[in-house]
This record gives structure tokens, C-alpha cells and sequence, in this order.
């Protein structure tokens, strides 16, 4: 026994009401109330003598003492230390079995024998049998600890060993199959070394191809959750890192899935490259176009639906302006014919010069051929000829006409006469009447084939501006390229006495250039049917404008009139009414894509658990996810519809994020599809290491 330790009291409640001759303990105050290992020395409660209680007289507390045997003993530490030791050494031995597939084991009875450390000097299978025993005992006793450095050991091991299983780059069956051979082989391998006795060849055996069969299946998992790993790391961080300066991540998600499900940025850059800065992001791809109809199908894609409607009404102009700048402005053709008939008028002072040093002309052997003809020919054209010979007379007599100015009359009455005469036999007499009388005016008045060159040019041009309307024209009447070509190299030389190129051709354009500028009036609104008649069938119309006005002037206007073919295409297929259903289609697989939902992580069924299940979705699990997961789907399509209606630098402003957020997922995947290799491979060999141990059984008495 000993004192209480200093500065202990014993906390008793004095009694209310004591008896001043008790020799009791107080009221209230038993002896099994002291704390546990402490006890009053020599107290026993019923051989107190003093008349007063102890409590009053003054005396000194009752003496205790501390029971030692209820504190803990150097035993119970060791003890607890050897247990520590023992779930460390499992550990340890664990790792080293599934590093070395059960070699260390042969090594430490190998060493036993050789040394005699653990008394089995020259005993290699009692050697063998003891440390079998005990590394089955020490995990028999610690199961956890030894499986985790087993699994731990065994994906050391592997990841060194078998690194190759899950293949980058080739294709998932070959991968499989690869998978397959490495892992039986692996496999097998440990299901040889870990046989606990290999002078049992069959059992060894029998060992190595249950291995091999475990390993096989775990090697043809290998690439198939390699793959799975990795789509579902690269997916997670490709979400994180598609960032577009100013747009929502759900948005910039969206467009970059877009644009990567269509080959990458290369297609919708080539597309607004040829459409210009009037182009949209809803003009490229299909996929970027169903954003865009899902978009505009909602209140927050009216800056879209505003964008198509703002251009598709500038169509008209546009093509204009854009003709104009290739090929021209139109001109007005009854200007041009205006001037050139004031041309004709204006030549009648340049003969009038002519004729007045004309001399006497002798028209008698003309007046005896055509008499000749007449007397030969029948039918309209003998009175025909009858009516020219008639013109040579000096009006009202039967005298023929010596002077140059009837004759030059009598010519131009010719060609009044042919200017509307269909009958062949007709024109061919007139036109060998017109050659004689013209050849006599050629000798009689120098000078004037000078001017008939001119008023032949000026009647050349007014027939090119006729013929040109007809140039771009379809079906039977089409002309040949290849003759229109001719028709230019011919129209180009002059005519007659006259020196230079003909304005022929120049009268030509003009004329084609009118008729693309009634074309575009009054084919705007059908883009398609001007396109046909711009380029015609088989490109024939587009030789031709090849060869009116040049390769490049001639693209601008084709460029122009598809550029704004695909504008309206867009136009239609986003707005137009028949598309209404693909629309609604459009903007629920938008939503569907922007607001992930938790039905396919919970779904019901008839279960009692299920409906219980689908109770607590609902109530519970869906407020928080939509609160926390859900975008904000308003500002999502909002942000949308600028982007795919933005235009010009803003728009190309965008395409470099895009291609910043494609590269970035271009360095992601091999990192992603890395992780997934390793992450695979780790699970695979340490799931086979846990099965491995759940399997094995106490060893039998081992041979080396």
C-alpha cells in the first residue's frame, strides 16, 4: 500500500446530517467508490473508537494505495510490436513474392541450405518446406497486408516486364491479341514459379497453364480497358481544357466536338476561305450547321436568326456589286444602238465628199445582164431583178441614170430590198445585183469603199449587240464554244479598208454583260437557276465567259453567285419552314449534349429497391445535380449564336481559339491513351495478384 500521489483528495460529499458517535465512514462515502487501483489503508468502516468522525476531528485523509497490476506490462508492448512487425514483414514478403513470382522464396531456402542460417544446413527441400510454411502462415495471419504488397510486387514487376500489352498505336484487335500472348506467357510463367513443387512435373505444369489461362484473359482486358480509360481521361480533360476566350465552357465544348467530329478545323477554315467575310460557322459543316438549327430554334438564337435574314436580304445587291467589279458595270443597249444609228446618219457628209469628184458612170452593160436574167428567171425573183433594173433609169423615162449619186441610190435599194426577204433564190439574184452595181461605184467614185467600211463596221456592231443576247443561251440553241471562239477571232479583224480591230467583240461583251445583269434581276430569288445559266450545261456558257472577259474577271462572277448560292442554302436549312422537324431534332440534340442528366447513371424498374431508387433520384440526387451540374443552358445557346453567326475578324478571331483548343487536345491524347495504358495494366496485374491469393492453399512438403 502507499499514500495517495501529492496533490490527490478524495472527493467525498460530507453528509447532511452525521451522527457525532458513529464510528462509521460519513454518509454517503463507501469504500467501492475509490478509483479504480486505490484503496483506504486499514479502513474498515466499523472499528473507529474516536467519539468524533474523522472528518471532524481534523485528522489526516485516509492512506490509499495505486494497484499496479492493472497498468500495462512490457509484455503487452512487446507483444504489440511483434504483431506490428508481423503486418509489416507480410507486407514485405508479399511485395517480394509478387516482384520475383515466388523466387525469393527458392532463394531464401537456397541460402538456408547453403549457410545453416535457420538450421537446415545441406537440407534444401526442408529449407523450402520452412519458409513455405511460414510465408503461408504470416499470410494466413495478416491477409491484408500481404495481398496489397503482393499486388503492389506484382505490378512492379509487370509494368517492367510487360510494359508493351497495351499498344498506342495499333489497331484494337491487334492489341487484343497481343495482349493475349504477353499475358498467358506472364501468366504461365508465374503459375511455374510459384508451384510449390517442382519435382511434380505434371503439377507444374498443370500450374503454369492455369496461370496461362488467367493471364491471357487479363491480358485480352488489358487494351480493351486501356481504351476505355483513356477515352474517359481524355474526354474529362478535353472538357477542361477547351477554353475560347469570352465563351461559356459548354459552349467552347460544343463547337470543339463539332468541329473535331468533322476532320478538324481544316474543312470550316477552307469553307470561310471561299466564302469570304460574309461567311458564318453555321455555313461549314454539317455538324456546326445542326448547332446552329438547334440554336435557332430557341428565343436566345435570334442574334443568328437575325444574321441569316440581314444577309439573305443583301443578296441582290451583292451579286451586283460583285459582277460589276469583275466584269463591268452593265451598260444600257439602247444607248449604244442610239449611237451607233447617229454613226450611220453622221456618214452621209463623208459620201457626199466622195461623190463630188465622181465622173459619169456607164451602167449599160449592168442594165443588159439584168435584162438577160430577166428574160431567164421566173417567179418573185425575176421581179426582183425587173425592180432593180427599174432603179438604173432616170426616174419617169427609159433613159438610164449617169450620174453616181442614183447609182449609189440604186444600192441602197438593194439593201432595202434584202433586208427582210427570206426567199433564198430572191436574196442570191439582189445580192450578185448589189456586187455589180457596187463594183461599178468603185470605179466611178474613188474614195468611197473607205466609207462604206465605216458604216459596214457601224453595221457589224449593231448586229454583234443582237447575236450577244444569245450567246449564254441553253438547250438547242446553244452555241458551240468552240464556234463562238471562232466568232470572236473573226469579229476582231476590220472591215474593209479600215485598219485596227474590229469593235465587234467589245459589242459582244457589252451585249452578254446586259443580259447576266436581267439575269441577276430577275433571278435572284432562284440562285441555282442562275448559276445554270451563268455556267450552262456541261460548262459550255463558261468557255464562253472565258473567252469574253478572262479566266480570273470571269471566277468572280461564278464565285459570287455560289458564294451566295451556299449563303441561301444556309438561309433555307436553318430558317426555312421546311425544315421545321429536322430543327426540333437539331435543338434536342443540342440539349441533350449541353445538359448531361443523371438517367443514365440511375434508371428505374419495377424492383421494390428500383422505385425506391428512382424516388430518391428525383427528390434528391436531380436538385443537386442540376444545381451543381447543369450548365446554364440560356447563356450557353446565347453565346452559341454569336459565335456561329459572327462574321469577319470576330469570326476568324474565333477560328484561331479553335485551333488552339484542338491542338491542346491533340497533346492531350497521347497523354490520355499513356494514362489509360498504365491505369489499365496496374488494375489488370493487381486484380490477377488478389485472385492469385484468394486461390492458393496450404503448401504441401515442397521439393526443390
Amino acid at each position: 500500500m502507499s499514500e495517495l500521489p501529492k496533490g490527490f483528495v478524495l472527493d467525498a460529499p460530507a453528509p447532511a446530517a452525521a451522527s457525532p458517535d458513529s464510528g462509521a465512514l460519513p454518509d454517503g462515502f463507501a469504500l467501492d467508490q475509490l478509483p479504480d487501483g486505490f484503496a483506504l489503508d486499514g479502513a474498515s468502516g466499523t472499528t473507529q473508537t474516536a467519539a468524533t468522525p474523522w472528518y471532524q476531528r481534523g485528522d489526516d485523509l485516509p492512506v490509499a494505495s495505486w494497484n499496479m497490476d492493472k497498468l500495462d506490462t512490457s509484455e503487452n508492448m512487446k507483444k504489440k510490436f511483434d504483431d506490428l512487425k508481423n503486418i509489416v514483414g507480410a507486407g514485405t514478403v508479399g511485395a517480394l513474392d509478387g516482384a520475383s513470382m515466388g523466387l525469393n522464396t527458392r532463394a531464401a531456402a537456397l541460402i538456408d541450405a547453403a549457410t545453416g542460417l535457420n538450421g537446415h544446413f545441406g537440407d534444401y527441400s526442408a529449407a523450402l518446406k520452412h519458409f513455405q510454411d511460414s510465408n503461408f502462415d504470416l499470410k494466413d495471419e495478416n491477409p491484408f497486408s500481404y495481398g496489397m504488397g503482393n499486388a503492389v510486387g506484382s505490378v512492379g514487376a509487370g509494368v517492367l516486364a510487360a510494359p508493351s500489352i497495351a499498344v498506342k498505336s495499333a489497331p484494337l484487335l491487334v492489341n487484343v491479341a497481343k495482349g493475349i500472348g504477353l499475358g498467358g506467357g506472364l501468366g504461365y510463367t508465374q503459375g511455374v514459379f510459384n508451384s510449390p513443387d517442382w519435382s511434380n512435373g505434371k503439377q507444374t505444369m498443370t500450374d503454369g497453364l492455369d496461370g496461362a489461362q488467367v493471364g491471357a484473359a487479363f491480358g485480352a482486358g488489358v487494351p480493351l480497358l486501356a481504351r476505355g480509360i483513356g477515352s474517359a481521361a481524355g474526354y474529362a480533360r478535353n472538357k477542361m481544357n477547351d477554353v475560347m476566350p469570352g465563351i461559356p465552357r459548354a459552349s467552347a465544348n460544343a463547337l470543339v466536338d463539332a468541329v473535331e467530329d468533322y476532320g478538324g478545323i481544316k474543312p470550316v477554315q477552307d469553307t470561310l476561305d471561299k466564302l469570304g467575310p460574309l461567311g458564318m460557322f453555321a455555313d461549314t459543316t454539317h455538324p456546326l450547321a445542326g448547332l446552329a438549327k438547334g440554336v435557332a430554334s430557341k428565343p436566345e438564337g435570334m442574334p443568328l436568326v437575325d444574321a441569316l435574314r440581314a444577309r439573305d436580304l443583301g443578296t441582290n445587291g451583292r451579286l451586283l456589286a460583285d459582277v460589276d467589279a469583275s466584269i463591268g458595270e452593265a451598260p444600257l443597249l439602247s444607248n449604244i444602238k442610239t449611237t451607233i444609228q447617229d454613226n450611220r446618219d453622221n456618214l452621209s457628209p463623208y459620201y457626199t465628199q466622195a461623190l463630188n469628184g465622181a465622173k459619169a458612170v456607164n451602167t449599160q452593160p449592168l442594165a443588159d445582164s439584168l435584162d438577160s436574167s430577166i428574160a431567164d428567171v421566173r417567179g418573185p425573183a425575176a421581179k426582183a431583178i425587173k425592180e432593180v433594173r427599174g432603179f438604173l433609169n432616170i426616174p419617169g423615162t427609159d433613159q438610164l441614170d449617169p450620174n453616181p449619186r442614183a447609182l449609189l441610190a440604186t444600192r441602197n435599194a438593194i439593201d432595202g430590198l434584202m433586208t427582210n426577204e427570206t426567199n433564198p433564190q430572191v436574196i442570191r439574184h439582189l445580192s450578185q445585183s448589189r456586187v455589180a452595181v457596187d463594183n461599178e461605184l468603185t470605179n466611178a467614185v474613188p474614195g468611197i469603199k473607205d466609207v462604206d467600211a465605216m458604216g459596214q463596221e457601224l453595221h457589224r456592231q449593231d448586229s454583234a449587240l443582237g447575236d450577244g443576247s444569245m450567246v449564254l443561251d441553253g438547250g438547242k440553241t446553244a452555241i458551240d464554244p468552240r464556234d463562238f471562239s471562232q466568232t470572236l477571232a473573226d469579229g476582231v479583224q476590220p472591215a474593209g479598208t479600215l485598219v485596227g480591230p474590229s469593235a465587234v467583240p467589245l459589242r459582244t461583251q457589252q451585249s452578254v454583260r446586259a443580259d447576266i445583269n436581267r439575269m441577276v434581276g430577275t433571278k435572284a430569288n432562284d440562285l441555282v437557276a442562275l448559276r445554270n445559266m451563268t455556267q450552262g450545261e456541261g460548262g459550255w456558257n463558261k468557255q464562253k465567259m472565258y473567252d469574253l472577259y478572262g479566266q480570273e474577271p470571269a471566277d468572280g462572277v461564278f464565285d459570287s453567285i455560289d458564294r451566295n448560292s451556299h449563303f441561301r442554302a444556309t438561309n433555307n436549312d436553318i430558317l426555312g419552314g421546311s425544315q421545321t422537324a429536322q430543327r426540333l431534332e437539331a435543338a434536342k440534340s443540342m440539349d441533350d449534349q449541353l445538359a448531361p442528366t443523371t438517367d443514365d447513371l440511375i434508371k428505374p424498374n419495377s424492383t421494390l429497391f428500383g422505385m425506391g431508387l428512382t424516388a430518391a433520384k428525383q427528390y434528391m440526387i436531380d436538385p443537386i445535380w442540376h444545381k451543381f451540374m447543369t450548365p446554364d443552358n440560356v447563356g450557353t445557346r446565347s453565346a452559341l449564336a454569336n459565335v456561329l453567326s459572327s462574321q469577319g475578324a470576330v469570326r476568324d478571331a474565333h477560328v484561331s481559339a479553335l485551333v488552339d483548343a484542338l491542338n491542346r487536345r491533340a497533346l492531350n491524347r497521347p497523354v490520355a491513351q499513356q494514362f489509360g495504358n498504365q491505369s489499365a495494366l496496374v488494375s489488370a496485374l493487381a486484380a490477377k495478384s488478389l485472385l492469385d491469393n484468394r486461390q492458393q492453399t496450404p503448401p504441401e512438403p515442397s521439393q526443390p
